[in-house]
This record gives structure tokens, C-alpha cells and sequence, in this order.
């Protein structure tokens, strides 16, 4: 106060630490007043004012005039900080703004991470950024997409990652945001992260939220400055991540409406496929026309490579080719195809039991018998 500053000398003031004395004594000053910033009844700051011999002690009207002058600093320094927070939300909602017109007009789920992740580099000062997604069902997080120094890394080969382990891990268990600027190795051995391209010097990572489902973690690194983000990336993060959860959930549950909807249509033309054979058979009295029909119609209606059909020859214990698609199939017939029943080849092995045989990868299976007329062979279902 300035009744305080006029009693005390400042070397002499027993509110000092001892060096603070002797400095002051040193540098000679013999009074000195603290005015406080305020606005209302919300301190801002101090101002102090100091005297040296040569200008003598405060007088009542100088401690007036500097509390008059305080009081317009504060004023000033309080609309700067409101202009500046206006302006700071005017630019944060311009951000969002924009990012939210980005990832609209995105056609599909990868569409939607590209947007993201330019959109959210050209914000924050980051070498790379990820997008993971959280299975509550396996209790783990996949790696959906990585950025990294201008180029989008290959995570296929990524399995899943446990809850339990990794920066994205904490943000999932814990729904709070991450920032590891200092003591990385610290902070990466204590948390178990894992790491895909160079290792990074500062990480951030934010969790992405619809409503109160928590679906996954954006993230972004950088790998060359270890104090790279501030509280004000943090703020930046969270709120992009709403609209952009919203934006994968919706497309997540578009992809699963259609891969029903084509599961359905499969089914349906299956279920057509075989009204039509049966329409066919009826309408045939010749079997080998029958046959022929059918191996021309399933290829066509399922999308296949080739189709044969096989009949027992009860005297040989053979299975005999009567019908397939194509030249491969006239070639065969041509060649007298036919497979030993409970021989080595998936016709032979399901003929013999009964048991249907289906080999997604045939260059896997002890069962399967190569076949020169059908080359491109990669999977093959035996049904008897």
C-alpha cells in the first residue's frame, strides 16, 4: 500500500528475505509502492514503483496518480484479453467450420481419414497422426490409419493392441486426453507404447467420443521437437475429435448396413440361382442337359472361376467328369477327367465321406490335386 511504502525504508523492510534487503541496499532504493492490477474485484497483476535517494520518498498525490494509472492499464489489459479470447473462439470455430465441411464431403471412411489428417496438420505442428478404434468386445485398439512425414504408412499388417498397453491405450481407459512433451522414454517404457515408423519426441492423443461411446483415439506425434504441443493443441484436438467421431461411427454403420444388404442380395440370388435349376430340371427329360444347364448357370449367377460336376461310376469307384465351364471343361471331358473316390483330391476326399470340402488358399492343403486346365485355381469347395 502507499502508507506502507512512506513508513519502510526497503533495506530496513523485515517482510524482505536478507538478500533482497542487501540487493535493494546495494542498488540504493529507499522506497518502494505495489499498486494492484484490478478489474472489479479480480486481481490481475502488480505494478511497483521504486524510488532512489536522489528523487526522495512517494508523495500522497504521486501514489494517487499511479493508482489512477494502474487502474486504466488494467482496464486495457483486460479488453486486449477479452479481444484476444474472442477472437481466439471466432478462429476456433472457423477451424471447426471448416473441418467439419472437409470430412462432410468425404465419400467413404478412408476419404474421411485423409480429410482429417490434412486438415489437422496444416493446424498443429506435427510430423505424423493416427486414427485408432476401439473393439470394447476383445477389449482392444487397431491401428486404422498413420501419417507420417508426408506419407500414409501401411498398418494392415498391424494386429491388435490391448487396453492395457500404449499411449492410446491410457487415453481409451482413462477417456482423457494425453500429452507426453518431456520424458518420453520414461513415459513410453511405463506405459508399454508401441511404435510404427521413427520413434517419436513429443505425443498427443485425444479420445474420439459420440455421445458418451468412446470409438476410438486420434493422435498426433512430432519427431523432432520434444515440446512440440501446448494446452491450446490439446483444446484444438478435443474439439475436432466430436465431429470427426461422429463421422466415422456414421460411415462404420453405412459399411455394416451394406455389407448386409449385399449379404441379403447374395442370398436372395442364390436362392433365385436355384429356383432356376429346379425350373430347368423340371422342364428336362435328357440328365446330361440337365447337368450341362446347371454348371452353365452357377458360374454366372456366383461369380465363379469354373464349375464341374462329377458322377460316381459305381463299377470303377471313380468320379467322372460330366459337365464344366468352358474350354477347361471340354478340354477335360475331352481327356476322360475322373478322380478316384476317397482319393487324394477334394472331390476324391468329399466323395468318399460325404463330407463337404472348402479350401480358401488350395497351395495349403495336403487335399488338393493341381489341375493343368484350371491354372488359376485358388480356392475350391467340393460339395457332394
Amino acid at each position: 500500500s502507499a502508507d506502507r511504502a512512506q513508513r519502510h525504508r526497503w533495506a530496513d523492510d523485515p517482510d524482505l528475505e536478507p538478500n533482497q534487503r542487501l540487493l535493494l541496499a546495494e542498488m540504493g532504493v529507499i522506497a518502494a509502492a505495489e499498486i494492484p492490477l484490478t478489474v472489479g474485484t479480480e486481481v490481475m497483476g502488480m505494478v511497483e514503483l521504486y524510488r532512489m535517494p536522489n528523487l526522495g520518498m512517494f508523495t500522497p498525490h504521486e501514489i494517487q496518480l499511479a493508482q489512477a494509472m494502474t487502474h486504466e492499464t488494467a482496464t486495457a489489459l483486460n479488453n486486449a484479453h477479452l479481444t484476444s479470447n474472442s477472437r481466439a473462439r471466432v478462429a476456433e470455430l472457423s477451424t471447426l467450420n471448416r473441418f467439419s465441411l472437409a470430412i462432410s464431403q468425404a465419400k467413404d471412411i478412408r476419404s474421411i481419414y485423409h480429410s482429417a489428417q490434412r486438415e489437422i496438420l496444416s493446424m498443429v505442428e506435427a510430423t505424423g497422426m493416427s486414427i485408432l478404434l476401439v473393439h470394447h468386445d476383445t477389449q482392444t485398439i487397431s491401428w486404422e490409419y498413420a501419417f507420417e512425414y508426408g506419407v500414409e504408412l501401411d498398418v494392415s499388417g498391424v494386429g491388435p493392441l490391448s487396453l492395457t498397453q500404449g499411449f492410446s491405450g491410457y487415453v481409451v481407459r482413462t477417456g482423457e486426453p494425453l500429452l507426453v512433451n518431456e520424458r518420453m522414454d520414461e513415459k513410453r517404457d511405463e506405459l508399454g507404447s508401441f511404435t510404427i515408423g521413427v520413434a517419436t519426441s513429443a505425443w498427443l492423443g485425444v479420445p474420439l467420443k459420440v455421445s458418451d461411446e468412446l470409438i476410438g483415439v486420434l493422435a498426433v506425434e512430432n519427431g523432432d521437437e520434444p515440446n512440440a504441443f501446448t494446452e491450446r493443441d490439446m483444446k484444438l484436438l478435443q474439439t475436432i475429435a466430436g465431429p470427426l467421431a461422429i463421422s466415422i461411427l456414421n460411415e462404420l454403420l453405412l459399411e455394416q448396413t451394406k455389407a448386409a444388404l449385399a449379404v441379403q442380395s447374395q442370398q436372395s440370388l442364390w436362392l433365385r440361382t436355384a429356383a432356376e435349376v429346379a425350373a430347368a430340371a423340371s422342364g428336362m427329360q435328357n440328365v446330361t442337359d440337365l447337368i450341362q444347364a446347371a454348371v452353365d448357370l452357377i458360374p454366372v449367377r456366383f461369380d465363379l472361376y469354373y464349375a464341374g460336376l462329377f458322377l460316381i461310376d459305381e463299377e470303377t469307384g471313380y468320379a467322372v467328369l460330366q459337365a464344366g465351364t468352358g474350354e477347361a471343361g471340354r478340354l477335360q471331358r475331352e481327356q476322360g477327367r475322373q478322380l478316384l473316390v476317397g482319393g487324394n483330391s477334394l472331390i476324391g476326399h468329399a466323395t468318399g465321406d460325404g463330407v463337404p470340402r472348402i479350401e480358401q488358399d488350395v497351395q495349403q492343403s495336403s487335399e488338393w490335386l493341381f489341375n493343368p486346365n484350371l491354372p488359376l485355381t485358388r480356392a475350391e469347395l467340393a460339395l457332394p
